[in-house]
C-alpha cells in the first residue's frame, strides 16, 4: 500500500518549490511551478519569500509549508486547477497557525542557532548570512559570528517569528 500525500510525514516543515512540484505531480503529473505559484497567490498553499533583497520585479526565493502542500489531494488540487474562481481552504487555516507550524520545529530555548534555523528553513548558510546582512533577520544581542565551535549566529524566537510573519505571502 502506498501512502497518499496527506499521510506522508515530512521531517522538515518547509520545502522548496521544486520539491512541491514532485509531491503534487503524484496527483496531477503535468503540474508546473507556474501553477504552484498561482496556488500560492490564491491562498491554497502557505509560502514565504526568503530572498534577502525584495526588489520589485525579482522572483521570490520561495519556501512552502510542507503541511499545506501535503494537504492538497487529487480532488482538491484538480478542482483548484480547473476552476480559477474556486476559493481554497489552506491547511492550516490561519497565518498564525502556519507560522506556528514552523516554530514548533525549533528548540524551545530563548535563542535559536544559525545551523538549526538553516535546517528548519531549508536554506544554506550563505542564504542565512544574506538575510542577516540585509537586516531582514536580526541576530540576537552579543552574537559573535566566526568560524569554528560556538561561532554560529543566534536569533531570538521573537525575531524568527517576526521574520516569518513579515515574509509570509498572503
Amino acid at each position: 500500500m502506498t501512502a497518499s500525500a496527506p499521510d506522508i510525514l515530512y521531517i522538515r516543515p518547509i520545502m522548496e518549490l521544486g520539491t512541491a512540484v514532485g509531491v503534487l505531480s503524484r496527483a496531477v503529473p503535468s503540474i508546473t511551478e507556474a501553477q504552484i505559484r498561482q496556488l500560492i497567490e490564491r491562498g491554497a498553499i502557505w509560502a514565504w519569500d526568503f530572498s534577502a533583497s525584495r526588489r520589485r520585479g525579482r522572483k521570490p526565493f520561495l519556501r512552502l509549508l510542507s503541511r499545506s502542500v501535503a494537504a492538497l489531494d487529487y480532488p482538491a488540487l484538480s478542482r483548484l486547477l480547473a476552476d480559477p474562481y474556486h476559493i481554497p481552504a489552506p491547511n492550516p487555516p490561519t497565518p498564525r497557525e502556519a507560522v506556528a507550524a514552523i516554530l514548533n520545529h525549533l528548540d524551545p530555548r530563548p535563542h535559536v542557532s544559525g545551523p538549526q534555523l538553516s535546517r528548519v528553513f531549508g536554506i544554506r548558510r550563505t542564504s542565512l548570512r544574506r538575510l542577516i546582512d540585509s537586516g531582514a533577520l536580526p541576530e540576537a544581542p552579543r552574537t559573535h559570528r566566526r568560524p569554528g565551535p560556538g561561532g554560529s549566529p543566534l536569533f531570538t524566537l521573537r525575531a524568527v517569528q517576526t521574520f516569518l510573519e513579515t515574509r509570509l505571502l498572503v
